[in-house]
């Protein structure tokens, strides 16, 4: 390719790739204000909801940001420990820890167990969902002290990865009002970092 050639489609090439970036982001934070827009509306239809009109008016979010939805590989637990994970009013749920998830953000290598709600008998409640709680270092002051949850299933993962997007993360019930059972993230689910994604601490009236 000449000097005259290299010149004209480089930029060209430059403003597509940025266009195609630009575009891609629009898409993206037009799906996660959809993604909040239905969790906001779940608060007004749930029979067991903390919230009313007036609390939902209250709910703080981060702005989307994409770099917080990484890419995690997943390691499956050969011997998958049942445990009780203690809860918000000082009794405990029964967990199972079905995998550990590895990724990096932030720059950050992180490892996470990821956990399966157990009942009485100890089997699966919800077979397909997946709890993945988790504490970073922005709880206390920007995000809610006791950590966050996000959910997943175990059809989000393909060929051993999963996508993790903490821009859904979601404050726990006990967050906005007494009286609910809240697990505790465990130690093992600490983020040495800031994740400033998700839902902000709640700020009440």
């Amino acid at each position: 390719m000449n000097i005259f050639l290299r010149f004209f489609f480089f930029p060209v090439l430059i403003v597509s790739f940025v266009q195609v970036s630009s575009i891609a982001q629009s898409t993206y934070f037009d799906e996660i204000m959809a993604y909040r827009n239905t969790y906001i509306n779940n608060f007004l239809t749930e029979k067991d909801s903390p919230l009313d009109s007036s609390g939902v008016k209250l709910l703080d979010f981060f702005e989307p940001d994409s770099t917080y939805r990484v890419i995690a590989k997943v390691k499956m637990r050969k011997r998958q420990k049942v445990f009780d994970m203690a809860t918000s009013d000082g009794t405990s749920k029964t967990f199972r820890e079905y995998a550990r998830l590895h990724f990096v953000v932030n720059n950050t290598k992180v490892i996470l167990p990821v956990y399966q709600y157990l009942g009485r008998n100890m089997s699966v409640l919800h077979p397909e969902h997946l709890f993945l709680p988790f504490t970073d270092y922005t709880n206390g002051e920007e995000t809610y002290g006791g950590g966050r949850y996000i959910d997943l299933t175990i059809k989000d993962i393909h060929n051993g990865m999963v996508t993790i997007d903490f821009n859904k993360s979601y404050n726990p019930y006990c967050t906005y009002k007494e009286g609910y059972r809240c697990p505790v993230p465990p130690k093992a689910n600490a983020i040495k970092t800031e994740i400033k994604a998700g839902e902000k601490a709640y700020k009440h009236e």
